[in-house]
């Protein structure tokens, strides 16, 4: 296992440097694979500036954990993160954070978060990284790409918060997007793009948009067994009260989603959901830490 760590050095005069604010950078690289014990070990790993990894006890035998950590302790605007996780044949991952993301206001330009996810055929990874919570006039910009190879499975969660509930922010101003590519044997299988913006109050209000709910999340699988999954997870959001969520197959792609008021609401209903498609594997420790 190769391993890189590069840190900036300090200046001697960062307080009174009048040039603009030093922004946030990171860029992680991780690549699992599997061993002849049956066991998926990391095989490299490159790490740098505010992102690092993690590598807690597996929960299950024959699989990984991966923990990804924005050390800079949350976003604003011209910070980029980069990630980049890689599954060999075979191996089996789970992705996750050890808690919320923040998308804190921004004083000029955007907050750019670009992910790369590949699964080589036979290999499984689960992308489960808790909910980020966006910040009044906070710019944000996602962007999922999505490469299986072969018979190669993908769960993918990603969930965003509306404002900090329980100091009664609603976002009235801001910026959100989140545009995701799925590609089987660089055949495009799926596509989605989201984007809100000023005003954001006024979109989030649209009934034909999020109807005022405060929360939401997007869930996708491609995997084997698509309605008896779809199924499942109609019969756990059917379980839970206080939502607005549904699932349909589209094509090759199980896709789901969930709006709350809020984010208990939303935590309720996504843990059913996650259950559902991981049974009987658990949902990662850190959820309820």
């Amino acid at each position: 296992m190769g391993v890189e760590l590069h840190t900036a050095g300090a200046s001697s005069d960062w307080m009174t440097d009048p040039a603009p604010l030093r922004k946030a950078c990171g860029v992680l690289r991780v690549g699992l694979r599997q061993a002849e014990d049956g066991q998926t070990s990391v095989v490299d790993l490159f790490q740098q500036g505010c992102l690092k990894a993690r590598l807690p006890r597996p929960q299950r035998a024959g699989e990984a954990d991966l923990v990804v950590l924005n050390i800079a302790g949350g976003l604003t605007g011209g910070d980029h993160l980069s990630i980049e996780v890689a599954v060999a044949a075979g191996a089996r991952a789970t992705v996750t954070t050890p808690g919320c993301e923040r998308a804190y206001r921004s004083a000029a330009g955007v907050a750019r978060i670009d992910q790369c996810l590949r699964v080589d055929d036979g290999g499984r990874l689960d992308w489960l990284p808790q909910e980020m919570i966006l910040y009044e006039r906070s710019r944000t910009r996602r962007r999922l790409d999505v490469e299986l190879q072969g018979c190669a499975e993908i769960s993918i969660v990603e969930s965003v918060l509306l404002g900090r509930a329980a100091m009664g922010e609603r976002l009235t101003h801001g910026c959100f997007s989140d545009f995701w590519k799925i590609r089987r044997d660089e055949r495009l299988i799926y596509a989605d793009a989201t984007r809100i913006d000023d005003s954001f109050g006024q979109t989030v209000a649209c009934p034909t948009a999020l109807g005022g709910q405060a929360a939401m999340t997007s869930l996708v699988h491609v995997g084997s067994d698509l309605v008896v999954k779809r199924n499942a997870l109609r019969a756990a959001f059917a379980a839970c009260g206080g939502i607005r969520a549904g699932a349909s197959v589209v094509g090759e792609v199980l896709v789901a989603r969930i709006v709350a008021p809020g984010g208990r609401e939303l935590r309720r209903a996504l843990v059913a959901a996650v259950e559902s498609l991981r049974h009987p594997r658990p949902i990662p420790r850190l959820w309820f830490c």
